[in-house]
């Protein structure tokens, strides 16, 4: 007997949503589908803001963070969310984003150490003491713990994209 189909949750458009709209006025799926459940939603809310606006993390390393996250868990709707409304903001070239995706050599520094870092969360969560070391040297110990968090909170977000198959907000690039 075949499986029955998914039942989709339909998201809710509402006023409390509005810092949550893309640039053309439609809500972001994402935060509507997260509406039926206020705690999930204030979790949301508060959790994403703080990771994008309340650390010392420079937002072209936020970013590409961020981005290695959604790439390597298929959250294809955040990854097209997060280029529409940030990548250019923060000096992110087409030849940043292969990067990001792995179509050309992991960059050095600390951008690498966040790309090592994104891979480490979104396999096991483990980071291993060189790697610790290496983000400790190159951005401080505030710097390597906000880190870790934006990174974990978009491992969350990634995950939610994927479990309620939020669909692309715009056609593919």
């Amino acid at each position: 007997m075949p499986a029955a189909p998914r039942r989709r949750i339909e998201p809710i458009d509402d006023p409390a949503l509005d810092a949550y709209r893309l640039p053309d006025g439609r809500p972001m799926e994402l935060f509507g589908i997260v509406a039926h459940s206020p705690a999930a939603l204030a979790d949301l809310r508060s959790a994403t803001a703080r990771a994008l606006h309340a650390t010392e993390l420079p937002p072209r390393l936020r970013e590409l963070l961020i981005l290695r996250v959604l790439h390597l868990y298929g959250a294809v709707a955040e990854w097209q969310v997060h280029v529409e409304l940030f990548a250019d903001a923060v000096g992110l070239s087409p030849s940043d984003l292969a990067a990001v995706r792995g179509e050309t050599a992991a960059p050095a520094g600390v951008e690498g150490a966040l790309r090592e870092l994104a891979d480490a969360l979104s396999a096991r969560g483990i980071v291993s003491d060189e790697l610790w070391g290496r983000l400790h040297d190159e951005l401080g110990p505030r710097g390597a713990v906000e880190a870790a968090f934006v990174g974990a909170q978009y491992v969350k977000v990634a995950l939610m994209t994927n479990v309620f198959q939020v669909e692309p907000p715009f056609p593919p690039a």
